[in-house]
């Protein structure tokens, strides 16, 4: 098959088609296909699928990793007819190394480079580099829902509780793509910086600042307290404060600060 202008290219982990639910059963290939064929066609592919997916695993424990890639065929992808400056696209970034064999990173990413590049993989190669090791699952966890929450709440204003359904979900996801495609203001902030104790044990203190208006955490948490067992959205930060030694939202809810012994 050679693929066509508006054609979407699907690429994903057999932990797709071999996602389980409560009671034993795979996922299949046959229900991939069906869910792409018989889904919501204002619905991109990739949130039929991932939708799909995330309900039927309801919230069971995966034996595999799920990891699912949608490429649009739409031109998008295309090498521009002129390569661009990397001085002009590049997000500006800042590394300073102490005596004390601590260091820091410093992130500013503007509205034009959030809207096609996730910073997280850059930022974690940075900090596998400077500490000589391969960061962990949590560490990943950490930065991507602290950037996410940022991009998602903080410049987009969307409201998680439109993920309470998978056809809310899907809408979600939508409604991300098109807002995000018209971002056209909006900085985060990411400041990462380790510092050594007595004992050669590293922490790390990851500063997240969006340019958004904030929200209520201590509001938002005690819902979420309430509703824990029931909430299917919003359980991105608490999950944080989980991983974290330390974790603060700073007023007005625009800078959340988590400290994480690696």
């Amino acid at each position: 098959h050679v693929l066509q202008p508006g054609d979407h290219l699907l690429i994903m982990t057999d932990g797709v088609t071999e996602a389980r639910n409560a009671a034993g059963e795979m996922f299949g290939s046959e229900r991939v296909l069906t869910t792409l064929r018989e889904g919501q066609p204002a619905h991109s592919p990739f949130a039929r699928l991932y939708v799909a997916v995330e309900s039927f695993i309801a919230d069971r424990r995966q034996q595999d990793d799920i990891s699912l890639l949608c490429v649009p065929c739409d031109g998008s992808i295309a090498a521009p007819s002129e390569p661009a400056d990397a001085a002009d696209t590049a997000p500006v970034a800042e590394v300073a190394v102490s005596e004390d064999r601590g260091w820091t990173l410093n992130y500013r990413f503007e509205a034009d480079t959030i809207q096609r590049l996730d910073p997280v993989p850059l930022i974690l190669n940075q900090i596998r580099d400077l500490l000589g090791t391969e960061p962990d699952a949590h560490l990943f966890t950490i930065l991507s829902e602290l950037y996410n929450n940022a991009v998602d709440h903080g410049l987009l204003g969307l409201d998680s509780a439109q993920k309470g359904n998978a056809d809310g979900f899907a809408s979600y996801l939508l409604e991300r793509e098109a807002r995000l495609e018209t971002l056209q203001t909006g900085q985060i902030a990411i400041d990462v910086s380790a510092r050594p104790d007595a004992n050669g044990q590293v922490r790390l203190r990851i500063v997240v600042t969006d340019s958004g208006q904030g929200f209520d955490y201590a509001e938002t948490r005690q819902r979420l307290m309430r509703n824990a067992e029931t909430a299917l959205s919003g359980r991105g930060l608490l999950l944080v404060e989980r991983l974290s030694e330390s974790f603060v939202v700073h007023p007005p809810g625009n800078r959340v600060e988590a400290v994480y012994a690696v």
